[in-house]
């Protein structure tokens, strides 16, 4: 089949992948001039590590992620409230820079082309879609088209899908630093206070072209 995939994020780069190997002819539409990792670390379930595992990938995102075995969510106060501990599983920490180099190494050695600077701007319905773009450009036509470009992407409003997609009314700091020795390995932690805020820390591994070396943290406030 030639199948179209907007976005070149995890999801677009890991469909990519699959289908290419299944032998279909994709082409990946990207609305950036370069593909590139956007926010920070984030927490691969066991699922999450079994699709990781089908495209090829497993060895490759835990030799640079955290392996995590339990998660600890606690009250301000120090009652405990989420008590995880995965059984014969776990989850890893990974920072996004490292998932995303991992899917973008492999997805540049297989036979797929990549369309970057393409921001797409409607899909041409049809029994043979074409993709046209914000400055008139077209690609297509395929036998089929996914969207990849994320949660808030506008373009889906215009499939007349039914969407409900409300912005979030919090928001989110975050940041990433060493933890040389480990102190917080293992487990991902987290304090509320009732519904509305939340501070957490979750080993995330190594990340591509750090200053320093070592396990590093991402500590997050919302």
């Amino acid at each position: 089949m030639r199948i179209g995939i907007i976005g070149c994020g995890v999801a677009g780069q890991a469909t990519a992948i699959a289908l290419s190997r299944d032998g279909h002819k994709v082409t990946v539409v990207e609305r950036f001039a370069q593909a590139r990792p956007l926010g920070a670390g984030l927490l691969l379930q066991p699922s999450g590590l079994a699709a990781q595992e089908r495209l090829g990938l497993r060895e490759t995102i835990e030799s640079w992620g955290a392996r995590v075995e339990r998660l600890d969510g606690r009250t301000a106060r120090g009652r405990k409230v989420l008590d995880l501990h995965y059984k014969g599983e776990c989850g890893l920490g990974i920072h996004r820079a490292a998932l995303f180099d991992a899917l973008h190494d492999t997805l540049t050695q297989k036979s797929t082309n990549a369309r970057l600077g393409f921001d797409v701007e409607k899909i041409e319905s049809g029994t043979a879609p074409r993709l046209i773009a914000r400055d008139g450009r077209t690609d297509g036509p395929f036998d089929l088209v996914l969207n990849c470009a994320g949660a808030h992407d506008a373009l889906r409003n215009a499939t007349g899908a039914r969407v409900r997609d409300p912005v979030y009314p919090w928001c989110a700091f975050w940041t990433t630093c060493a933890d040389p020795t480990g102190a917080f390995g293992g487990a991902l932690r987290q304090i509320y206070e009732h519904c509305s805020k939340m501070i957490g820390i979750l080993p995330v591994g190594r990340v591509p072209g750090a200053s320093f070396d070592g396990l590093l943290l991402e500590l997050a406030a919302g």
